[in-house]
């Protein structure tokens, strides 16, 4: 069964070599949009057709991230090929299973340990944005994905954008010639160029994409007359320095005075896990007269519901009746029923909207209105000093954990455009 036609050489040479080489690790990089994940879906929906006692991990640092990266992309590709008398597919825990073969799915996420010790008998191993996971949690499913059930060999992906040199995934994998290891042992693992000769590379760009709209080409091109350095790290996929790529800065943000008469929102950014430390909530409550958009206040922290709830209160008003919460999970009708039920226990009476943007895809946007000076910042919010070191370190939605308040600008100002509070041309 042939479920990779309409795929470019470049890509047709990667699900080859995944199925006919004996790699370990098939090390996917390129610029965002490029179709590398859409390929890679393919790879392990052929893997759970074709072979028996599969046990194929689905890894990323928390498991509910899996269930909308690649569970999602899985279901797009079993959809787009027509697949579904092939595959069972388990909304509930986000599982794949094989009709076929009985071969299946599994998620992970290498921060949460209790999803991790009970691996057994894995067969293989898709890791998507690795360069977010930690070195130890890569070595740990170096570990378990060994299982020799399967007569297809033991194999890892890892799917990511390029990141910045100093990332260990830069130096394992492309560097390995200034690693600190006895040299005897460097030539055994690295070429001269520093790659390691049990891998697999592959690098795209968007112009890998077939299936990308001409629309969407074009606006990926506008980047390089906003900012150069962007259009050089998302478009082109270059590794880069340690401040490289840095979006914002101190000279786009404007300062204003009074109030907005126009209408508003505000937007929460959801921690699902109090148990990681990275994990925030970002709450933003902004509005517009139609000319500017206004960020009148913001709050980032590490909150239960009820706090929660309580900022949302005192930032809604008979001009905020829009609230837009993360809707990581826009399929899940139950989550959404809980988050519109616990609207309605801790009196919240306005209008809620489920909503996700996709961050990177934003930027351009975000940039044009910035250097236009359409958005401004109140006194308060410049003053809060998480949100603005979020806002002045955010270099990607990919790139970083700390970006809970910088998501929640980016949906307000996105909601604030859907209900066409503000229009920009």
């Amino acid at each position: 069964m042939d479920i990779h036609y309409g795929l470019t050489e470049n890509f047709t040479n990667y699900v080859k070599s995944f199925f006919e080489k004996d790699y370990r690790y098939y090390a996917v990089y390129g610029a965002r949009d490029s179709g590398k994940s859409f390929t890679t879906a393919i790879i392990v929906l052929r893997t759970l057709l074709k072979y028996r006692n599969v046990k194929f991990v689905l890894a990323r640092n928390y498991q509910t991230e899996v269930g909308r990266s690649q569970f999602q992309q899985l279901c797009d590709v079993i959809s787009h090929y027509n697949l579904e008398a092939y595959f069972k597919i388990y909304q509930q825990n986000k599982r794949i299973v094989c009709k076929l073969t009985g071969s299946y799915t599994i998620n992970v996420g290498t921060k949460e340990p209790q999803t991790m010790k009970s691996l057994a008998e894995i067969t293989h191993a898709w890791i998507e944005e690795a360069d977010q996971i930690s070195e130890l949690g890569l070595i740990e499913l170096q570990q378990v994905v060994r299982s020799e059930k399967s007569k297809f060999k033991n194999k890892i992906i890892l799917t990511f954008n390029p990141c910045a040199r100093r990332k260990w995934i830069y130096a394992k994998f492309f560097d390995g010639n200034n690693l600190n290891i006895p040299d005897e042992d460097k030539s055994l693992l690295y070429d001269v160029e520093g790659r390691r000769k049990d891998t697999y590379y592959n690098f795209s760009s968007y112009l890998e994409n077939n299936y990308i709209s001409a629309e969407t080409k074009a606006s990926i091109e506008e980047l390089k007359y906003i900012n150069e350095i962007l259009y050089r790290r998302y478009t082109l996929g270059e590794f880069v320095d340690e401040e490289y790529g840095k979006i914002f800065n101190p000279s786009m943000i404007k300062e204003y005075s009074g109030n907005s008469l126009g209408r508003g929102v505000v937007y929460v950014d959801e921690a699902f896990s109090l148990e990681d430390k990275a994990d925030y909530t970002g709450i933003i409550k902004a509005s517009s007269d139609g000319k500017l958009i206004y960020i009148e206040d913001a709050f980032v922290g590490r909150i239960e519901l009820e706090e929660q709830m309580s900022v949302l209160r005192s930032m809604y008003d008979h001009r905020h009746k829009d609230i837009g919460y993360d809707a990581w999970s826009t399929q899940d009708k139950m989550y959404n029923e809980i988050m519109y039920n616990s609207f309605k226990a801790h009196n919240v009476r306005a209008r809620v909207h489920p909503l996700k943007k996709d961050i990177d895809g934003y930027i351009k946007f975000m940039l044009k209105l910035l250097l236009d000076k359409k958005i401004v910042f109140s006194s308060s919010v410049l003053s809060n000093k998480l949100f603005m070191e979020q806002l002045y370190n955010f270099s990607g939605k990919k790139a970083q954990e700390y970006d809970d308040g910088v998501d929640a600008l980016f949906c307000a100002v996105h909601l604030l455009v859907e209900l066409e509070y503000f229009r920009y041309k």
